[in-house]
This record gives C-alpha cells, sequence and structure tokens, in this order.
C-alpha cells in the first residue's frame, strides 16, 4: 500500500497480474530485483527532507477535518 509514492525501487516487469492474480515465484525468494540506483536515489532525499515523525492525523484532517485517531474496538 503506497497511496502517496510515486518512486520504485523494484526493476520492472518483476510481478505480473495473471487471471486476477500474480503467481508464486518457481525459484527462492520473491522473485523481484532492486534497482539500487532508485533506492540510493530515494535515501538520498529522505536524507535531505529532514522529515523523521510522522502525523498520519494531520494528513487525514487536510481530507476531512473531523476526523479524529481513535483506537480499534477489537
Amino acid at each position: 500500500h503506497w497511496p502517496w509514492k510515486t518512486e520504485e525501487v523494484v526493476k520492472p516487469g518483476a510481478l505480473s497480474f495473471v487471471d486476477g492474480s500474480v503467481p508464486v515465484p518457481t525459484g527462492a525468494g520473491l522473485g523481484v530485483e532492486i534497482d539500487d540506483d532508485s533506492l540510493a536515489a530515494l535515501h538520498e532525499q529522505y536524507v535531505r527532507c529532514g522529515i523523521r515523525d510522522r502525523d498520519d492525523t494531520g494528513y487525514m484532517q487536510t481530507v476531512d477535518p473531523s476526523f479524529e485517531l481513535l483506537s480499534p474496538r477489537w
């Protein structure tokens, strides 16, 4: 789930849907490869941005001002 992400670090073509599902790889691992250049660029972006804390409630309130963070009741 990456709703605010536009960059990708997994090389294209790793996951494809067949008949509505993703086939299980036949070899070891997940069958994906990391794009090292993209990963390095995103790391540098993280280091430069200075953001270290999440504020999901604040973000949600930009969409729905009445949003309150409540503990789940399960």
